[in-house]
């Protein structure tokens, strides 16, 4: 709690005299805490919205009391939105037991409920919740709960990081000192120095040269002078600044793979401003997470790449499971959602062409699943493995035309809708007409898809 200055009299209550605290509660707030503190009636909080202010404030205040009561009341309404939003509540003050109370409480449903305010949790809390909600029992039994419910929902999971790769460390010698003239020197958070010629660092980002030049702008406790050249200690450790400097000096380019570690790099660009090798970076990491286009997804929200973003989203429409990567904790839960929604309807279009060329009956396409769908019984499952397989062919960024290559990859999408049409009894299932050739169940398929906005 800020205390106020006895001797300042805008921090003295003039009616009384007493001393005098501001805080950025409005009145309601302060009300409904004050009352849980003090021997009164407590407060009649339903409401979410008059929860949630309430118990922010507790948890400022370390009020651990009202801080219970909170909790409580807040899990006092069963209907699926308040729930919804008493997880994002939980996930952004990291309450991990009333996250969990909440997610046990949602309904089983195969619906995909989404609220405006799980937009401040990431992603990687929302696909936490969905993975919680698909491996609880139906009906848990006593205490006992499956393993998984132990497993952290707020948090994401901790990752043994990777052997560290030393080799950065032999491109050292070009940033040496030879001379004192024009030089400036870097130093790393692991104290790894790097002299620098000066002209060439300030013509790369003029914010550079404001944080040598100018103090006010910079922080002066990190500006020291070392046999009279001046140096500046940065945030980021020797590695990330060896690999950011080889963008800005004259230096051949060095192989970089590894995805978390350009990640790193680009950060550190675009904190010093420094275009050139922002997209330098964005290039190679482009390249190298377009094999894992889930991943890639994300770093494009991240960077606001918006063009990059929506081909991921149109590969990522034929993929078969829903898996948990780290870049999920950069960005907001709306962008997971928002792939989530593009990716059903894109899926619902090319089952609903299908199922108007047959009897067959199946499920509509799930919003999101650990488990192969074309592996689940029922007449509808050749439907759903046939939307896969289609999605995956990349209809959407191909031209038709295009499709026409060797090593077809509708060959198997052909074969398998023809055997359907021509051998009704096997599947089980009659024909509603004859389908002469791919071709018009192709641009079929591809013009549904095409309707669906990302």
């Amino acid at each position: 709690m800020p205390q106020p200055n006895v001797s300042a009299q805008e921090d003295i209550h003039s009616p009384t005299g007493l001393p005098l605290i501001r805080v950025d509660e409005d009145s309601r707030t302060l009300d409904s805490l004050l009352r849980l503190c003090y021997p009164v009636d407590d407060p009649t909080l339903v409401k979410f919205s008059d929860i949630a202010p309430a118990l922010k404030a507790a948890t400022k205040y370390e009020m651990y009391e009202a801080q219970s009561l909170l909790k409580s009341a807040s899990l006092s309404n069963d209907d699926k939105e308040s729930l919804l939003c008493v997880y994002a509540l939980a996930c952004t003050l990291n309450f991990e037991d009333l996250a969990h109370r909440a997610a046990l409480k949602y309904p089983q449903s195969q619906e995909a409920y989404y609220t405006p305010e799980m937009d401040q949790i990431t992603s990687g809390a929302y696909f936490r919740f969905l993975q919680f909600l698909s491996r609880r029992p139906i009906q848990p039994t006593g205490n006992s709960h499956p393993r998984f419910h132990r497993q952290s929902l707020c948090r994401p999971p901790v990752c043994i990081p990777n052997v560290e790769d030393e080799s950065w460390r032999t491109h050292l010698d070009a940033f040496r000192c030879a001379s004192t003239i024009d030089r400036i020197i870097l130093r790393s958070s692991d104290l790894v120095e790097f002299c620098l010629y000066k002209p060439i660092l300030f013509l790369a980002s003029a914010h550079f040269q404001s944080l040598f030049e100018d103090p006010q702008t910079g922080d002066k406790r990190n500006y020291v002078a070392l046999k009279n050249v001046p140096v500046l200690n940065l945030e980021e450790d020797g590695q990330t600044l060896c690999l950011l400097l080889h963008f800005v000096y004259p230096l051949p380019s060095m192989n970089l793979q590894d995805i978390g570690v350009l990640t790193r790099v680009l950060d550190a660009a675009v904190k010093y401003r420094l275009q050139r090798a922002m997209n330098d970076i964005k290039v190679l990491l482009i390249e190298q997470a377009r094999k894992e286009p889930l991943r890639l997804y994300f770093l494009a929200i991240h960077y606001g790449w918006e063009d990059e973003a929506k081909r991921m989203s149109e590969q990522l429409t034929g993929a078969i499971i829903d898996v948990y990567i780290p870049e999920m904790e950069l960005v907001s839960a709306a962008a997971y959602r928002k792939l989530l929604v593009y990716r059903q309807s894109c899926r619902k279009a090319v089952m609903d062409v299908v199922h108007s060329l047959t009897t067959c009956i199946h499920q509509p396409p799930l919003y999101w699943s650990e488990v192969d769908p074309s592996l689940n019984p029922g007449d509808g499952g050749w439907i759903v493995k046939f939307t896969l397989r289609f999605l995956e062919a990349n209809v959407i960024c191909i031209p038709i035309t295009g499709l026409r290559t060797a090593g077809d990859p509708m060959h198997y999408l052909r074969s398998l809708i023809r055997n359907f049409f021509t051998d009704s009894n096997k599947v089980g299932n009659k024909r509603k007409r004859h389908i002469l050739n791919a071709d018009e169940l192709e641009k079929s398929l591809a013009d549904a898809v095409k309707k669906i906005n990302f």
